[in-house]
């Protein structure tokens, strides 16, 4: 009798860890999805936010943002700084 009972204490522990992993693939399954979805959103705010801020800037804060800062001059694909701002190198 008491082959029996070590017997079937060890089957229940085996269905115990078996039950246990089952749940806790399950459970990184639904957690993966979660955070998958919540990164998906996320996106998408910040996406809504910036074309919030696309849109209510206006045509000429486009237009001085798109060119080139005062002063710098862009020739043959290279940008020359004013002199006041070139570095100064000393012997």
């Amino acid at each position: 009798m008491g082959v029996s009972l070590v017997g079937s204490i060890i089957s229940l522990a085996i269905v115990g860890v078996f039950i246990f992993l089952i749940f806790w693939v399950c459970r990184e399954l639904i957690l993966w999805y979660w955070k998958i979805t919540e990164a998906v959103g996320l996106l998408a705010e910040i996406r809504n936010d910036l074309k919030t801020i696309r849109l209510s800037l206006d045509s000429d804060t486009k237009t001085r943002l798109q060119g080139p800062p005062s002063g710098v001059v862009y020739s043959n694909s290279r940008m020359k700084l004013p002199d006041a701002v070139m570095p100064v190198f000393k012997d």
